[in-house]
């Protein structure tokens, strides 16, 4: 993310635009990931409860999932049951969107 807030920024710099030109579309476009959809669930297994600036921007409405089990010994019933967490929690998810989308 610094890269593409560099990128943002030297434009305004040199006098090309200005800060206020910087919206959060630009912002989603610049990113590596600027024409794929936001992920659904992002899985973080090894039990570290932290995304390591992994996706902070895109996993922002994300369901957020921590496994306690290594990648190695990561399993299908590993899957099945982060599969049913984030069906347990998608109302909630889909709440939040569209409260934050409101504020827009």
């Amino acid at each position: 993310m610094n890269k593409e807030s560099k990128q943002l920024a030297l434009p305004a710099l040199e006098g090309h635009s200005f800060t206020i030109d910087i919206s959060e579309e630009l912002m989603e476009r610049c990113l590596y990931t600027g024409t794929c959809t936001p992920p659904d669930l992002v899985i973080r297994t090894s039990g570290e409860v932290r995304l390591s600036d992994f996706f902070i921007w895109q996993s922002s409405y994300s369901c957020l999932c921590f496994q306690d089990v290594l990648w190695p010994e990561f399993s299908i019933l590993n899957l099945f049951s982060l599969i049913l967490t984030y069906q347990q929690n998608y109302n909630h998810v889909c709440r939040l969107c569209a409260i934050l989308s409101y504020f827009k």
